[in-house]
């Protein structure tokens, strides 16, 4: 699964989206669910017993509403319609599975057997899990993402620090001959370290939605002419001239 295809389905269940106020709501309710989010229903209506066909417009209330019901609630993936409620999933029970309980069990098989988004929220550890194909992770709360964010920031702050340093080192190095090829090395390893930090920072931007905005605009502050101080060394000190393609490699 492409980190880019992920990062958009959490956005779409992050704080501040009309979806996830439906799923705070039925968390706090302790009611428990199961979302199967779906691109055309009728491809997988051999897997699916629908209770009640709706093809309602979507709202956050009445999805609330229809997860008292026994059963998954069917939603059309770009969040228009609520296809269907009180629908019992029936993906292959031979597909093997690493959860407990009977609704995370039925989310798992459904994701890797269609390959589609569900979400199942946990009436008894009252928790949300993402089920995307293979991949399943259970969504953190905005205290405990905040406090990550902000430890991400203030690393790759000193990392940055770190890195402006080497620049400078390299400079003074350079002017007196001493410099070499470890130097460099070494330098860009400070800027790449910067750089990963920052885009590894995407995913817990993303999930925090609306709350990540301040933090997102740290990061792209911090990574202001890193690239391109990366880039810059390469160039000077490859021991060929390179082109774009080159460079990136």
């Amino acid at each position: 699964m492409e980190r880019s295809e992920l990062i958009e389905k959490i956005k779409k269940i992050a704080p501040g989206t009309p979806l996830r106020h439906a799923l705070d709501d039925i968390q706090d309710a302790n009611v428990g669910g199961l979302l199967f989010f779906v691109d055309d229903y009728k491809k997988y209506s051999h897997l699916m017993q629908i209770g009640f066909l709706l093809n309602c417009q979507f709202n956050p209330n009445k999805l609330y509403e229809l997860a008292k019901m026994d059963g998954a609630i069917v939603v059309d993936d770009d969040l228009t319609t609520i296809v269907g409620a009180n629908v019992q999933l029936i993906p292959d029970h031979t597909i093997p599975t690493n959860q407990t309980g009977m609704r995370h069990r039925a989310a798992e098989r459904m994701a890797k057997e269609t390959g589609r988004m569900l979400v199942a929220i946990s009436k008894r550890r009252n928790t949300m899990t993402i089920f995307l194909g293979d991949f399943a992770y259970t969504l953190n709360n905005v205290e405990t993402l905040t406090s990550k964010i902000t430890q991400t920031i203030r690393t790759a702050e000193k990392y940055k620090e770190a890195f402006i340093e080497a620049l400078q080192g390299i400079e003074f190095m350079e002017r007196a001959g001493s410099l070499t090829l470890y130097d460099v090395v070494k330098t860009i390893q400070k800027g790449l370290m910067v750089a990963l930090i920052c885009e590894e920072a995407e995913f817990t931007i993303a999930e925090l939605g609306n709350h990540g905005r301040f933090p997102s605009m740290q990061l792209t502050e911090i990574l202001v002419n890193v690239n391109e101080e990366i880039e810059s060394l390469i160039l000077d000190f490859h021991e060929e001239l390179l082109d774009q393609d080159s460079l990136e490699e």
